[in-house]
């Protein structure tokens, strides 16, 4: 359990990381457009800023580490549910050796336990899975 909090400790401080980044940068494209449009100038649309030769080399970085990110997310993921899936088997086949139905008490505390853990790393997939789509396909998540 312990390996689980720590790389999903991890995995959330890059996330932040990585998206602070995207709101500083984001942030000083806002003011450009506001000043742009207090001067009557057009301004770079948000896709057109990610595109744009100045900033195509960080945002090439950023979606290079949300892929990454992503990657070790789903896998931590995958290693929650291989881990609720073969706690339960141990539980079951150990019933089934001995006859104690006490095993099976366990069963809802480990659930209670991985339940959240699940749900905050299948929002920050979701989150890094949208967040992506923004930067390398104008926000079309079926093109990311």
């Amino acid at each position: 359990f312990s390996f689980l909090v720590s790389q999903e400790a991890r995995l959330l401080r890059q996330w932040e990381d990585v998206s602070l980044h995207v709101q500083t940068a984001e942030a000083a494209h806002d003011h450009a457009v506001q000043r742009a449009r207090d001067r009557g100038v057009m301004a770079l649309t948000r896709a057109q800023f990610w595109k744009d030769p100045l900033q195509a080399s960080t945002c090439r970085k950023l979606c290079s580490e949300l892929r990454a990110l992503y990657i070790e997310l789903n896998d931590l993921r995958q290693f929650v549910d291989l881990n609720t899936t073969g706690f339960r088997k141990i539980v079951k086949k150990h019933v089934k050796v001995t006859g104690e139905g006490e095993g099976e008490a366990f069963l809802p505390t480990v659930a209670e336990m991985l339940q959240p853990k699940a749900k905050r790393l299948d929002d920050t997939l979701q989150a890094v899975r949208a967040l992506y789509a923004d930067l390398a396909a104008d926000g079309d998540l079926g093109t990311a």
